[in-house]
């Protein structure tokens, strides 16, 4: 079987319309991420239009997108292909109850850093020790090592 396909692809705005000679038009919005990555990778593999040129038409900035794109579809299960969710993956661990446990265990006590970040682990933080050392750091609470003054000189 042959097959002539004769297919105009234009984008705006992040939606992607392919069109035929007789005026059909199949459209891909940005809500469709899946959609517009198989039909770039089909028009990449069938057609000779060169890569960095599909991929800008497509709206990605570089044919190296195009290439991981071809890799998701070809080779990668189909939920390789949804987008995900970017970022932290967890709630944040500084709360405003872990800073008042940490500022006034260091005043009440004058523990350094270390015994501090003991203390926090025990009563059910579970954080680390940078985390705490920020804490100390912005409420200017960290012990720096001191000067301390030179011996007299020996008189003679």
């Amino acid at each position: 079987m042959h097959l002539t396909l004769d297919i105009t692809l234009s984008t705006t705005a992040g939606t992607m319309t392919l069109t035929t000679a007789d005026g059909r038009t199949v459209t891909f919005t940005t809500t469709q991420p899946i959609q517009q990555q198989i039909c770039l990778v089909l028009l990449g593999e069938l057609t000779d239009i060169p890569k960095q040129a599909l991929a800008s038409a497509c709206g990605y900035a570089t044919k190296k997108s195009f290439y991981d794109h071809r890799d998701a579809v070809l080779t990668q299960p189909s939920t390789a292909l949804a987008p995900r969710k970017r970022g932290p993956k967890g709630a944040r661990k500084r709360t405003p109850e872990l800073d008042a446990f940490v500022l006034q265990r260091r005043v009440e006590h004058g523990d350094d850093l270390y015994t501090l970040h003991h203390a926090v682990r025990e009563s059910g933080f579970p954080v680390g020790v940078r985390l705490v050392s920020q804490i100390l750091a912005e409420h200017g609470l960290t012990k720096k090592k001191r000067c301390r003054p030179l011996p007299p000189l020996p008189t003679s």
